[in-house]
């Protein structure tokens, strides 16, 4: 997605920023790490900026001020969480320069996250289904009690699936709404 808007087929400076969560934390840094290792196939895009907000959006406010003030033709911004995203998004709205910098963050489909699509704060979400993991990671922990094995006889992994989301697949109820989630426990 980023190669795609920020790429040698683009007439772009082919800068982006990195905005990070925690630095030691193992899903910003797995997030990062897979970034890095995609963008070794396009080495016209330099990373000019890859910084922790540790998942507080004030920070990654602060911070992408900071990066378009230095890089004001800067092409992308990845952010690694949408809920610390929405400050990156703010400042990229700041600036001036919403749907001139392809934003691009990920998130566990809440109906937040589609609100930012909707409205162009979002370039682009890589939705991971909070929900469905929650669902996933139950139905497996069940499975292992009744298994009757003991703990860590059984080798196994289990993947969540993820889609890539864009202003044109928001539609009604194509988010969770985490107000009826909490209702359930309540």
């Amino acid at each position: 997605m980023m190669a795609k808007a920020c790429g040698k087929d683009t007439k772009t400076s082919h800068k982006i920023a990195i905005v990070q969560g925690v630095l030691n934390g193992g899903v910003s840094y797995y997030q990062v790490k897979g970034l890095m290792e995609g963008l070794k196939a396009h080495p016209e895009i330099k990373v000019v900026s890859s910084q922790a907000a540790d998942w507080d959006a004030s920070k990654a406010r602060a911070v992408t001020e900071t990066v378009l003030q230095q890089n004001p033709d800067l092409c992308g911004i990845a952010d690694m969480w949408d809920g610390q995203g929405v400050g990156t998004g703010a400042a990229i709205k700041q600036a001036g320069k919403q749907g001139q910098v392809y934003f691009l963050t990920s998130g566990g489909g809440a109906q937040s996250m589609c609100d930012r699509l909707a409205d162009g704060t979002f370039s682009a979400v890589i939705d991971y289904n909070a929900p469905g993991m929650g669902r996933d990671a139950f139905t497996a922990i069940s499975a292992l009690l009744q298994s009757k094995q003991p703990a860590g006889s059984i080798k196994f992994q289990l993947y969540s699936p993820t889609r890539v989301m864009t202003k044109a697949d928001v539609k009604a109820g194509t988010c969770w709404d985490p107000q009826a989630y909490a209702a359930l426990l309540r």
